[in-house]
């Protein structure tokens, strides 16, 4: 019946407007209010003889989540979560260890070193049947080391649901005390480790995706000088065509499916493992916000003779994909021009981070090719020339 009455309740949108009420409540009432939904319900399913976890999730069904974050820092430009959040997040700290002490009460083992010997049997099969294949799935998709350890260390948690596994398990007789104890260990022990693990082997950035003040969308003004360094655009501009750099066009599908480019020389790699690049786009333009939205996209480096596809992917055209010959690349399936590019790369969006009027994107690199094999000389631009890298060639043409 609580089962029928949750569905129903979700099938009539009663949680999304019992989510509007719930907005405008303070954190500590809607704590209390989610309690006394949730705690009747798991004593209810308790004395029928399930799991009291089995009320509490029905309890879920009907209780709407809390509005998603709206704000951001203002040190460091991440979202906030809202107070609601923080207070069932400490509250669900406090009840999660008095759930564990409760399943493990009213468990009575004869003593002995039996318990020990399953504990020490079932532990490290525990741990080995999810840390490896975990860690070889990642592998397999070209994930780093560290990175596929890290997933088979999150698939190795186990926390309340096992919990609830064994607890019927024991009920109808399948298990025995000592055995139940022994999981209950291994349960408790895997989700401890998880989360300082997962820390050490992927640890946070310190600093790395702070947001610089918001400029203006507007382009600057050239005349402009900024107010901290005293170095207005046109000089900073000027300094920068002083570091000639490879060209290439970065690809991707749009919001409505259709493919769009752009030309790019802010490109450069980050990591060899796993293989990641990072690339430039402008914090307003649609590359960014296509990016975003299709979660990868291509990097083709252009060789000597494609100065003038870099100038069609440069003038800001949206179609500009309907001019020029392409193809669907061979994972991804995302465009990629099929002339004047001697190399190609896949990318996975891994993250985005806006410093000022820019905004990075980091690609995992998920496949690099030739297009025909033979070695080419790259497009290059510096001093708002085009030129090709070969040794001892002056060969340049005019952007």
């Amino acid at each position: 019946m609580a089962l029928l009455l949750a569905l129903v309740a979700v099938r009539l949108g009663w949680r999304r407007r019992l989510a509007a009420s719930v907005g405008r409540l303070a954190p500590q009432a809607v704590m209390l209010g989610g309690l006394a939904v949730a705690l009747p319900a798991a004593a209810g399913t308790d004395a029928l003889g399930l799991h009291a976890a089995a009320g509490a999730l029905l309890a879920g069904l009907l209780f709407p989540r809390v509005a998603p974050p709206t704000t951001r820092s203002a040190s460091s430009g991440a979202p906030e979560r809202p107070a609601t959040v923080a207070a069932f997040r400490a509250f669900g700290q406090v009840l999660l260890p008095v759930f564990f002490m409760a399943a493990l009460m009213g468990v009575r083992v004869e003593p002995g070193g039996r318990v020990l010997a399953e504990i020490a049997l079932l532990l490290p099969l525990a741990v080995v049947g999810k840390v490896v294949p975990g860690y070889l799935v990642g592998r397999a998709h070209a994930w780093g080391r560290r990175e596929a350890l890290a997933l088979g260390v999150l698939l190795n948690t186990r926390g309340v649901t096992e919990f609830v596994v064994i607890s019927l398990g024991l009920a109808a007789g399948l298990i025995t005390p000592s055995t139940y104890l022994a999981l209950a260990v291994v349960a408790v022990v895997t989700t401890a480790t998880t989360g300082p693990a997962v820390t050490a082997l992927l640890p946070r950035p310190t600093g790395s995706t702070r947001t610089m003040p918001e400029p203006s969308p507007a382009d600057p003004d050239d005349t402009t000088e900024n107010g901290a360094t005293g170095v207005s655009a046109s000089e900073f501009r000027t300094f920068m065509q002083g570091f000639p750099s490879g060209v290439a066009v970065l690809a991707t599908l749009d919001q409505e499916g259709q493919p769009t480019g752009m030309t790019c020389s802010a490109l450069c790699s980050l990591s060899l493992d796993p293989p990641m690049l990072l690339v430039c786009v402008g914090r307003w333009g649609r590359m960014r916000r296509a990016v975003e939205h299709t979660g990868s996209f291509t990097v083709n480096l252009l060789d000597g003779s494609g100065d003038e596809l870099a100038r069609a992917f440069a003038s800001g055209r949206e179609r500009v994909f309907d001019e020029v010959a392409w193809r669907p690349s061979r994972h991804c399936r995302l465009p990629v021009p099929t002339d004047h590019v001697h190399r190609t790369a896949e990318c996975d969006l891994h993250s985005s981070i806006t410093m000022a009027d820019h905004t990075i994107l980091i690609g995992r690199v998920t496949s690099v090719g030739e297009h025909d094999g033979t070695r080419r000389a790259p497009l290059l631009h510096g001093f708002s020339e085009f030129a090709v890298w070969r040794p001892g060639s002056a060969r340049q043409r005019r952007w």
